[in-house]
C-alpha cells in the first residue's frame, strides 16, 4: 500500500494523492475490463467515478480526490495518523500490512513511522 508519513498531514495526503491519481490513471488505462470493474465498484464507486471523471478532465489529484477515497488506497498523514490507519486494518484482521514510501525521501518517511511505534 502507498504510504506518506510527514510532519504535516497535508502534505503526506498531497503525495500520496498525486500517486494514487496515477495509480487511477494507470489502471484505467492499461487493466483488463475485469480489474477496471473491480475497482470501479469497490468501497464507495461514486466517489470513484467521480474522482477519475475529475482526473480525466485534468484537474489537480489534491482537488480530484478526496480523503475519503484516499484512505480506501493508501496510508498517509503524521506518523500518529498513519499508525492509526493501520491499526484499522489490524483491527479488520489484517495480520501484515506492506506499506510502501512514496515521495522524494522514502527513508524518512519510514524513519518517521520507527520513531512513532511504540
Amino acid at each position: 500500500m502507498p504510504g506518506a508519513v510527514r510532519d504535516d498531514g497535508g502534505e503526506a495526503r498531497r503525495v500520496a494523492k498525486r500517486a494514487v491519481a496515477a495509480m487511477f490513471i494507470a489502471y484505467g488505462q492499461i487493466a483488463s475490463a475485469a480489474t477496471r470493474a473491480a475497482m470501479s465498484e469497490h468501497g464507495r464507486p461514486e466517489d470513484f467515478a467521480r474522482a477519475m471523471s475529475r482526473l480525466n478532465r485534468g484537474e489537480a489529484p489534491e482537488d480530484a480526490i478526496d480523503d475519503r477515497l484516499l484512505a480506501e488506497y493508501a496510508i498517509a498523514g503524521t506518523p500518529e495518523e498513519c499508525l492509526a490507519q493501520a491499526q484499522s486494518y489490524a483491527e479488520a484482521g489484517v495480520t501484515e500490512l506492506a506499506i510502501a514510501p512514496i515521495g522524494e525521501h522514502p527513508a524518512d518517511d519510514i524513519a518517521r513511522l520507527g520513531r512513532a511505534i511504540k
